[in-house]
């Protein structure tokens, strides 16, 4: 309430914060219409803001679910990928942690470490090209047939190549790099050292080291202690120096994600 119709002050007192302006002589019909005005307009922000508040949860819980279908989806399909060789077990999962672990551990961020958590598990997608009497073969393979087992990395990869999700961008990664060895002499195309993306040398490791303490048809099982012997013996030719370093010194820790992984089956 001001005592004129002076504009320069009524807008002074709206900058100041005044949500209208009433001026003498009092008109009660006017009071009552500004003031049921207000009361309109307050109560209109108060529908909007919570409105905005319930859209903003209802984004929120979308994403989320979707983010939970995501992950449940490369589960599944990391699952699908080794059923042939490792039925129901652990396997996929074993790597997944174990890959995430060593991501921690060389310090990798929580981006990097949930990547590879996530597409790690991909890794041998390409196996689902390859038959069942090569894959499955008890015997030792034929040059040949050596030849088509490791197809699967390029295999892998060219499913994966084309998609715009991240994780599956990074499994195809994944897929074509986890048997390029350190000094050169893996495949397909024979990197080196790190010109071999780190997710590749990370999951090369914990394949390897899974593969041997893992009873499979192919191969014997080995003790941990002797999987960890040939860790060390193949760095810096098989394996990244500094990722096989990080694994058995950290190895309580691996072998704790083993346990209890293996538990729950």
């Amino acid at each position: 309430l001001i005592e004129s119709n002076d504009i320069s002050l009524q807008e002074k007192a709206i900058k100041q914060g005044a949500f209208d302006v009433v001026c003498k002589p009092l008109s009660s019909v006017l009071l009552q219409a500004k003031v049921q005005n207000a009361l309109i307009q307050t109560k209109a922000k108060t529908l909007v803001g919570n409105r905005a508040i319930h859209l903003q949860d209802e984004i929120q819980n979308a994403t989320k679910v979707l983010k939970n279908s995501e992950y449940e989806l490369l589960e599944i399909l990391g699952k699908s990928t080794n059923y042939k060789e490792h039925q129901e077990s652990t396997h996929t999962k074993l790597i997944a942690h174990y890959a995430r672990a060593l991501a921690r551990l060389a310090g990798l961020n929580e981006k990097i470490q949930d990547v590879a958590f996530r597409a790690s598990g991909l890794y041998d997608l390409g196996k689902v090209a390859i038959a069942d009497e090569i894959l499955l073969k008890k015997a030792k393979l034929t040059d040949d047939e050596f030849e088509v087992v490791k197809a699967h990395a390029r295999i892998g990869y060219d499913l994966l190549k084309y998609a715009q999700n991240g994780y599956l961008k990074a499994a195809a990664v994944i897929s074509y790099s986890h048997h390029e060895k350190y000094d050169g002499s893996g495949y397909p195309i024979g990197l080196s050292g790190e010109t071999i993306p780190i997710l590749g040398r990370i999951v090369a490791i914990v394949d390897v080291f899974e593969a041997l303490t893992s009873k499979r048809v192919y191969n014997e099982l080995w003790s941990v202690e002797d999987a960890c012997s040939f860790l060390i013996k193949e760095k810096g030719k098989h394996f990244d120096p500094l990722f096989v370093d990080l694994f058995i010194d950290n190895l309580d820790e691996m072998l704790d994600i083993k346990n209890k992984l293996n538990c729950t089956t």
